[in-house]
């Protein structure tokens, strides 16, 4: 007698982060419609997202393609085969992605036992990149803009010493 193993087959994938930098200046139609491509890769390649977020826009360590700052955007996925060479083709291909980077987290992890909660699945609209604030930073480093109130440092007036108390210290 063959017991048919079809119904209790269990299902392993490679669970995978990919943590990808854009532009700074990146319209957020754009990064929405990157983040979708993303998405429809996953689920063509038969993958599972786990987890979308934005970690906004940061300072990179170095200049990238003469880039200080990037919008950093993390996914964790579940796949198999050619699913990491699939994506990283679309981030390399993508004219506004200045890095990406691929990390295996576990292999042959069941798809039934990973909770996925379904708030975590969607990306944050990016908000239009702010010109006016790096400027003015950058403007207030060199002493060309006063510092806001609340950043001035008080200095108290001293009264005018008269003669006599000069005289005797």
């Amino acid at each position: 007698m063959s017991v048919s193993t079809s119904a209790t087959r269990v299902i392993r994938a490679n669970e995978y982060e990919t943590i990808f930098v854009l532009r700074p200046d990146v319209d957020p139609d754009a990064a929405e419609k990157l983040q979708n491509r993303l998405t429809d890769i996953i689920a063509r390649e038969k993958g599972t997202l786990v987890k979308v977020e934005s970690w906004g826009r940061r300072k990179l360590s170095y200049p990238v393609a003469k880039q200080r700052r990037g919008v950093y955007i993390y996914l964790q996925y579940l796949g198999v085969g050619g699913l990491v060479a699939e994506l990283e083709r679309n981030l390399r291909i993508a004219d506004f992605c200045l890095k990406f980077l691929t990390v295996k987290l576990r292999d042959r992890v069941d798809v039934s036992s990973i909770q996925i909660d379904p708030e975590q699945l969607k990306l944050a609209r990016l908000e239009p990149a702010g010109d006016d604030d790096e400027k003015e930073s950058r403007e207030r480093s060199l002493g060309l803009v006063d510092p806001p109130a609340e950043h001035r440092v008080k200095v108290e007036e001293e009264a005018p010493v008269e003669a006599d108390e000069a005289a005797e210290a």
